[in-house]
């Protein structure tokens, strides 16, 4: 049986802003899987499941509640892997009587809350017949997004932890099983749709057409990002006022055979820029696939992945934008944020509308402005160099929604953004955040 450690366990799965898509990395830099891919070609039986549980400590895969489970969806999910807290995840498996409901899926494995449930639901694949396990937070902490079969995300579950140290699991369990909600019984499904054009609407809206035939996805698919607006002349101080709703840009669009996802599809951001290009073969991506900067952050430039039956099995990731980008400097040649930060981690000062910025905080890394032409400001009482960024390759790289620099921005030595934000918060413990 092999495991394969350069995947993320549980425990990661919450970083990286929340995305959920599995990393795929070369050289340092990361990009994202397409969604829909597959970490395995092949996985262990359940024989090798449970001979490979028995090798780990008792108290890093802490055994909850041992209780039947007739749940036809979850019961031979977790028949493996007993109800149980995955002490080094922080993550809680539950049993079936404290199991619940949220947007109509059944919650299955919850972490502690942070602004509401965060976990992991067992759900309909979007790309091919069958149930899929989803990463869902009721907060935004984490994209609801389809995570990987049942399968492939139990070796995840248990991957690494051979030799993992325990901690205080009753103290974890305490607080997680503290902020569990009342416990419910389970869903429904909702019945399939036979034959013709499907479409779901979000206050009022549609927002995804899907084509059927005899209770499968047959045919093309198209989804929409709704846009919630304020009309112009509101008055928020009033603060009394009501939303309008439209439909804004295709945020997905491919085709669909049998059930499965077949032929060309294209993946956008909520603001309609382009994320991935694939071709998928009876569910999975397949060949060549696009990734854009828009999928991933760092870069400002596309990276490629090459698929065989949903796993990836090389890639080609281009320089972070940290060591890429010719920047225009004021009386000096043209340089890279590598050369001007002397190969060091840089904090990035927006000064495309201000060239001067108070701050009380003492920053003694190198920082850089950045504007749309080269020349000097201030954070504080430190004088910065501005960077003249005409063709906003940084801005595309290591900025907000790909769009716009956040007022400060870290960025490490090997040129992987690290956090942005406002000053007073982003610059505090910027050593650490930077050199860590």
């Amino acid at each position: 049986m092999i495991f394969l450690a350069a995947f993320p366990t549980v425990a990661s799965l919450l970083d990286y802003a929340g995305r959920v898509t599995f990393p795929l990395a070369q050289d340092g830099r990361v990009i994202r899987a397409v969604p829909g891919s597959r970490r395995f070609a092949t996985v262990p039986t359940a024989d090798e499941f449970r001979a490979a549980i028995a090798k780990i400590d008792p108290r890093v895969l802490f055994p909850l509640a041992d209780e039947p489970d007739d749940d036809p969806l979850l019961g031979p999910l977790l028949a493996i892997c007993k109800p149980c807290l995955h002490v080094p995840g922080e993550m809680a498996l539950l049993p079936p009587s404290l199991r619940f409901n949220r947007n109509g899926k059944r919650v299955f494995a919850a972490t502690k809350w942070m602004n509401g449930v965060t976990g992991f639901v067992l759900a309909p694949s979007e790309f091919r017949p069958g149930l899929a396990v989803w990463g869902f937070s009721e907060s935004g902490l984490r994209n609801h997004e389809e995570y990987a079969t049942p399968m492939e995300w139990l070796i995840e579950f248990i991957a690494g932890l051979e030799h993992a140290q325990p901690g205080d699991p009753e103290e974890l369990w305490h607080m997680i099983e503290g902020d569990l909600p009342n416990a419910e019984p389970p869903l429904s499904l909702e019945p399939p749709i036979i034959d013709g054009t499907w479409t779901h609407a979000t206050e009022g809206v549609v927002d995804r057409q899907e084509e059927y035939q005899r209770g499968k996805r047959h045919g093309s698919l198209t989804w929409w990002h709704v846009l919630e607006e304020l009309p112009a002349d509101t008055d928020i101080s009033e603060g009394d006022f009501e939303f309008t709703y439209r439909q804004g840009p295709i945020i997905r669009e491919g085709r669909f055979e049998a059930g499965a996802a077949h032929g060309p599809f294209r993946f956008f951001t909520e603001r309609g820029k382009p994320s991935y290009e694939a071709d998928f073969v009876r569910g999975f991506p397949s060949g060549e696939c696009i990734v854009h900067p828009e999928a991933t952050l760092g870069i400002c430039e596309p990276a490629t992945i090459r698929y065989e039956a949903g796993v990836p099995i090389a890639w080609t990731v281009p320089e972070y934008a940290y060591s890429s980008v010719r920047l225009d400097r004021d009386g000096k040649p043209p340089a890279s944020l590598l050369e001007i930060a002397h190969d060091e981690p840089v904090v990035l000062v927006n000064c495309f509308e201000a060239r001067e910025h108070p701050c009380k905080d003492e920053v003694d890394v190198a920082v850089v402005g950045v504007a749309a032409e080269p020349g000097r400001g201030k954070l504080g009482d430190k004088a910065i160099e501005i960077v003249g960024d005409r063709d906003g390759k940084l801005t595309r790289a290591y900025g907000h929604a790909n769009e716009k620099l956040l007022p400060v921005t870290l960025v490490k030595a090997n040129g992987a953004f690290a956090g942005a934000g406002q000053l007073a918060h982003a610059l505090r413990n910027v050593r650490k955040r930077l050199y860590s």
